[in-house]
């Protein structure tokens, strides 16, 4: 065998034993930035390996003073970061109209991410319960909960790694009842004449 041959083994028995070694830690998509033990890197794997796992990393942390499990990409003895910054964005109901006769509404949304991609989106109705994540998207259709009155709809946006964002929301006033005409002159029954 040749020895660029034997390299390439070299560095495939490495990555291996890079996964290996974390895979033994691995639980969730965490970082483990506590300072190691008295003598050495007690969380660290030894070997140096570039190992892929899950998503797109999002923090800094360095190896060996660090543990990395699922859901990042890192170097083993070397430096990465991992996104931990949400996206940002607006939600608004008709185009911004201050009143609306019907419960069924149109939503406009805008967001955007540091990462450059707004992965999911989920409502409220109540600013506590939201519907489950969906795709990101710019507009909705969404029903207003019964009753006339002042509505307002909440919205949180979502990346690719999970950092979803604060609420946004905006304010409608949904009202279904039709206005009603009262004549009170000239008073019922009377006779109006010309000049």
């Amino acid at each position: 065998m040749g020895r660029s041959g034997k390299r390439w083994i070299t560095k495939l028995l490495l990555v291996l034993l890079g996964v290996l070694a974390l895979a033994t830690t691995a639980a969730a998509t965490t970082l483990d930035t506590a300072t190691p033990a008295s003598g050495g890197a007690a969380n660290a794997p030894s070997v140096r390996a570039w190992v892929v796992l899950g998503e797109p990393a999002v923090g800094t942390f360095t190896a060996p003073a660090t543990r990395l499990t699922a859901g990042f990409l890192a170097a083993v003895g070397s430096t990465g970061t991992r996104d931990t910054t949400p996206p940002t964005g607006t939600i608004t109901i008709n185009n911004g109209a201050a009143y609306t006769a019907s419960p069924t509404v149109t939503l406009t949304l805008s967001a955007t991410d540091d990462s450059g991609v707004v992965a999911e989106m989920r409502f409220s109705n109540d600013g506590t319960t939201y519907t489950a994540p969906e795709p990101y998207a710019t507009t909705k259709a969404w029903t207003l909960t019964s009753g006339d009155g002042t509505k307002t709809v909440s919205v949180k946006f979502a990346d690719r790694a999970g950092n979803w964002s604060a609420p946004a929301s905006d304010a409608i006033i949904l009202d279904t009842v039709d206005p009603s005409v009262r004549i009170t002159a000239p008073p019922d029954g009377a006779v109006l004449t010309g000049p």
